[in-house]
């Protein structure tokens, strides 16, 4: 078994929240190339 160790959870929200960021950026990005060719 792994150990866990006592940040586990902490980063998991972090990894989370960096995800969601990027995404989100991501989704902002796309939005305004479509305004852009339009």
């Amino acid at each position: 078994m792994q150990k866990i160790s006592p940040n586990y959870g902490l980063e998991i929200v972090i990894r989370y929240i960096y995800k969601w960021d990027a995404e989100f950026r991501f989704g902002i990005n796309r939005k305004h190339n479509i305004f852009e060719y339009k």
